[in-house]
């Protein structure tokens, strides 16, 4: 039979206050704005705080209601208003509804996840997402500081985040809205962190630019009811839209839209609905429209109670309006009212009943005066509506077909002692009944069964709540994802259903296929399906593995190179990749590298394998040739037009001199030339590898010359007595001597006939003579000289 295990959780109240936690007790928003709730009521900070923000904030107490911190989603300040050394950007901006809130960690005493979310889903630039950063109360002498910064969960986003509780009562769940879709999502939120895997939910509209051009539909406050079961949320502009939703705190999952009013004015183009809150107990809805002239600013309340779409929406009324005021966020507060801010103002309105219907809820326009000299802007620190919860809560919970059910029970004010008592609702049985706070039922078999829970007080008076619950059916099960693994590798698989039978199929590559979580090593693609069976419940599964390729690293084949030259080496077999030794790589991380090894050299290359697989090595061997010797001989040097030989040796199969010109054969070791111009020539050298190796012989040219001197004593002394000139490279000489009236007496073309001084066999007197010389050189280049030359005697 069906065991049913109830868990009752009772709270005694004297009054509203004992009840209130004091997290939410300080408010810092707007400009400088503060809120202290202290006392019951709330009252205006005499300083100012730091905060400037146009919309979103939060602010954050401890459980005695002492200010901790607060921030705009893009700073945070401690309690002394001065900003955390360790905070600059924390992803959210000062023009965002809901720029941040603020959730102490599950099971930590010090820990706080601040979460953000960016303006306009990041138009203005910013990640246009969901973030979270991390503030330690240890730190800074008790004042805090961030840890851990701007830790991206989701991009795009709308301007919206909220929380609310998880069902274990333990955890919670941080809940956003993406852009340019109708997707929400939920973050699991743990003593372990936050889980970046979100669950998606589809459901309503798409939030996207549809006409705005600024993406200005992603603006309005989004909530969660304090019980966990209801999510409202308001969208700006174009959108023009309040929808309300049912949510699932134990899965995270929106699982359905309840109701959606698009009903609003906007003539201007500039107004929508901005604000949105519930009431205290959850039975109300209300929603802020910030109104630019012509249209009013105004708030409509809607009464949830029917759970209806069309009755809700035909609830509807309006609660307050102005032409003056631009109304922005709604944000309950510690005293059960429903407060609601005003742009650019000194004041704060309130409705004082909110969870009366219509006009019994009591408007108070600017019922709240900002005395420090700070001023409201469209926002009002985002809490967790937890906070704010009043009453009892009975809750029954059993792990039927449909998972947990949850009853819940509100009251304000429950001081006397009580009793329990509980009947299951098996008519066939006298025995259904329990008096204990968290009994044991065994149901006979499926159906549907009604139990009533009544708590009587000892002093008279009694409450009852009746809940129907429903055995048997199908079993919505979850398993592991479809998943990718690699080659030769385990996954554990799992299903979320304990106490149960398990028949898993193929059995091939399973650890064992009647287990709850076996152990899957399959060696190819494999779809394994899952039946699960309760005692009157069935459900099945499944999961598909996919198997990653085994990494094979690879590299061309060896390859040999002559000394000094270069190897290309390509691997494949994956997209990242290491290369050892570095010795002469021209790189160790790109898939093609060039090795330049001087000695012969084994390389070898790492290869990543995807998604996290196993690595795969393999290698080349880069073989190095030495060079041919060779040798050009010794340097030459020459007179222009002589000839020259080269002289050169090598060991190679073949050379080549260069520059060819004026060789009289550039492949043999000793070619002839005439010298022209002073030369480099080099011999190449090649060996039966291919491997070439040179060297080179500097051949100087020195130029032909004709060099007269400037005077002579043809005296018969043996010295001096000829005009002579010096010659070097010269073939041919004509000379011609002429005396001051330009007189030729002397000529000559045959080379080393000098001049004696004589003309017609007579001394000729002392006296300056000119000389006209010319001459061809070896190479047959012509040579003209002039000049004086004087006779002494």
């Amino acid at each position: 039979m069906k065991n049913l295990f109830l868990i009752f959780c009772l709270f005694s109240l004297n009054s509203v206050n004992v009840l209130a936690q004091g997290e939410a007790n300080n408010w810092t928003f707007g400009y400088g704005a503060g809120l202290d709730f202290n006392s019951g009521n709330p009252v205006s900070y005499s300083v100012l705080t730091s905060v400037s923000t146009s919309e979103g904030c939060a602010t954050i107490s401890d459980a005695a209601g002492n200010l901790l911190f607060y921030s705009d989603g893009i700073l945070c300040w401690d309690k002394n208003h001065n900003v955390m050394s360790s905070a600059s950007n924390l992803g959210g901006n000062s023009s965002s509804s809901q720029s941040a809130i603020i959730v102490k960690q599950p099971g930590s005493t010090n820990l706080y996840f601040v979460f953000t979310v960016d303006a306009q889903a990041g138009l203005y630039g910013g990640t246009g997402g969901l973030n979270y950063s991390i503030v330690d109360m240890n730190l800074n002498g008790g004042l805090g500081d961030v840890t851990s910064q701007n830790v991206l969960m989701l991009t795009p986003t709308t301007e919206k985040v909220t929380v609310t509780a998880d069902a274990n009562g333990t955890d919670y769940w941080i809940v956003t809205h993406e852009w340019d879709n109708n997707t929400f999502a939920s973050f699991k939120f743990s003593a372990t962190g936050v889980n970046l895997t979100p669950v998606l939910s589809s459901a309503g509209s798409i939030h996207s630019d549809i006409g705005s051009g600024n993406n200005a539909e992603s603006i309005g406050y989004m909530k969660i009811s304090s019980d966990g079961l209801l999510l409202g949320l308001a969208c700006y502009e174009q959108l023009n839209i309040f929808e309300l939703f049912s949510f699932n705190n134990n899965t995270g999952m929106v699982t359905g839209m309840i109701c959606s009013d698009n009903n609003f004015a906007n003539a201007s183009g500039l107004s929508g609905p901005y604000g949105f809150s519930f009431s205290p107990d959850n039975t109300k809805a209300y929603v802020a429209e910030f109104g630019f002239s012509p249209d009013p600013s105004v708030v409509y309340q809607y009464d949830l109670t029917s759970g209806n779409s069309a009755t809700i929406l035909a609830s509807r009324i309006l609660v307050a309006s102005s032409v003056t005021d631009y109304y922005g966020a709604l944000q309950t507060g510690v005293d059960q009212k429903l407060y609601l801010a005003l742009s650019s103002a000194t004041s704060i309105s309130r409705f004082d009943f909110p969870n009366n219907a219509g006009a019994a809820c009591t408007f108070m326009s600017n019922a709240v005066a900002l005395t420090n000299g700070g001023s409201s802007t469209l926002g009002l620190p985002d809490f967790y509506e937890g906070f704010f919860t009043t009453g009892l809560h009975a809750v029954i919970n059993y792990a039927g077909c449909t998972g947990n059910d949850n009853l819940l029970f509100v009251d304000t004010v429950l001081t006397d002692p009580y009793t329990l008592h509980w009947d299951f609702g098996d008519l066939n049985s006298t025995s259904d009944t329990s008096n204990q706070e968290s009994p044991t039922f065994n149901f006979p078999g499926p159906g549907s069964y009604s139990v009533t829970l009544t708590i009587s007080l000892t002093t008279g008076g009694s409450f009852s709540f009746t809940h129907i619950i429903t055995i048997g059916g199908a079993l919505p099960i979850t398993i592991t994802n479809d998943t990718l693994i690699c080659t030769n590798t385990s996954l554990q698989l799992s299903v979320n259903v304990n106490n149960a039978t398990y028949s898993w199929s193929p059995s091939v590559g399973l650890s064992c296929s009647t287990c709850q979580n076996p152990s899957a090593n399959p060696t190819q693609n494999t779809t394994y399906a899952v039946t699960v069976t309760t005692l009157y419940c069935t459900g099945t599964d499944s999961v598909i593995i996919h198997l990653i390729p085994p990494t094979i690293a690879s590299v061309f084949n060896d390859t040999s190179i002559c000394f000094g030259t270069s190897a290309l080496l390509k691997a494949s077999g994956g997209t990242l990749f290491k290369w050892w030794p570095n010795n002469e790589l021209s790189d160790t991380t790109d898939q093609v590298v060039t090795a330049t090894p001087t000695s012969t050299e084994t390389y070898y290359v790492e290869v990543d394998g995807a998604n996290g697989c196993p690595k795969d090595t393999a290698s080349v061997v880069v073989t190095i040739w030495p060079l041919p010797i060779v040798d050009a001989g010794w340097d030459i040097t020459l007179t222009e037009g002589e000839q020259g030989k080269l002289s050169g040796t090598h060991n190679g199969v073949s050379n080549i001199w260069k520059p060819e010109f004026g060789l009289s054969n550039v492949n043999i070791l000793d070619p002839t030339f005439t010298a022209a111009t002073s030369t480099t020539y080099s011999i190449y050298s090649t060996d039966g590898n291919g491997c070439i190796n040179f060297d080179s012989t500097h051949v100087i040219v020195l130029p032909a010359f004709l060099i007269f001197p400037n005077g002579f004593s043809p005296n018969d002394d043996g010295r001096n007595d000829l005009f002579k000139y010096i010659t070097r490279g010269v073939s041919e000489v004509q000379l011609s001597i002429y005396n001051r009236w330009g007189e030729q007496i002397f000529y000559t073309n045959e080379m080393e006939n000098y001049w004696d001084g004589k003309f017609k066999g007579q001394n000729c007197p002392v006296s300056v003579y000119v000389y006209v010389a010319k001459a061809k050189t070896w190479s047959g280049r012509n040579i003209e000289v002039t000049g004086n030359v004087t006779i002494i005697k």
